[in-house]
């Protein structure tokens, strides 16, 4: 018993990511977040954190479509930054963006308004501009940045791929941060550490959505010792 009741407090700590706010917060208990925001305001920034299946990826396609810049209008570029290739493979195809690793050989992936890429191979862009920049998982994208030594890129073929220092990777994404017009980071963990991070590059006019609602409410886990462990 004494074993279960260790491993429980330890899988609880490590689920368990507060925030202590340096923006204002808009608290919510929304089951559809696609209902509750019913778009985005190009020039805010939010971040959010929302449980799983509560619609984060669905309320990512009310993103404006076109823009009025210069007074003139255009198709809004977005970018999707995410951690691996197949998790952001599914996000890609539901808001109608291109992934960079499936893109024909030779394309300028710069000029591709609207377009998913993992965070180790932002260089590739070569700082190009985006209008609203979407980091999603936000808290994995990061704290590799942080917690390693050097960064490969793993899940293209490019003949070319780089082996980059993490302050690398960290300015590029920090750049990206810093030129949109709006940034969305979203994590079911969101915590401190995006915060931190993104308020290094950008501080104006952001929101904390935090989102109660459990959908996973009333499962159980079950906790299994094993003599392996």
């Amino acid at each position: 018993y004494a074993v279960m009741q260790e491993a429980k407090e330890y899988l609880y700590g490590k689920l368990k990511n507060n925030i202590e706010p340096n923006f204002s917060v808009v608290t919510l208990n929304e089951e559809n977040l696609r209902d509750y925001f019913k778009g985005f305001e190009i020039g805010k920034n939010y971040l959010i954190k929302s449980g799983q299946a509560t619609y984060k990826t669905e309320a990512l396609k009310d993103i404006p479509k076109t823009i009025i810049a210069n007074g003139n209008k255009r198709a809004t570029r977005v970018l999707l930054i995410g951690h691996r290739v197949e998790l952001i493979r599914d996000t890609c195809n539901k808001l109608g963006l291109k992934i960079y690793s499936e893109l024909p050989e030779g394309t300028n992936l710069w000029e591709v308004d609207r377009l998913g890429i993992t965070f180790d191979s932002l260089w590739r862009l070569l700082g190009a501009e985006y209008d609203v920049v979407s980091l999603d998982e936000s808290e994995q994208i990061i704290n590799e940045i942080l917690t390693t030594t050097r960064i490969f890129e793993q899940d293209n073929d490019y003949p070319d791929k780089r082996i980059q220092l993490p302050s690398e990777v960290r300015a590029t994404l920090g750049k990206q941060i810093s030129q949109a017009k709006t940034v969305i980071a979203s994590d079911a963990d969101l915590g401190n550490l995006t915060q931190w991070f993104v308020e290094d590059w950008k501080t104006n006019n952001f929101t904390i959505f935090d989102n109660k609602y459990k959908s996973q409410e009333g499962r159980t886990i079950w906790l299994m010792p094993s003599l392996d462990a």
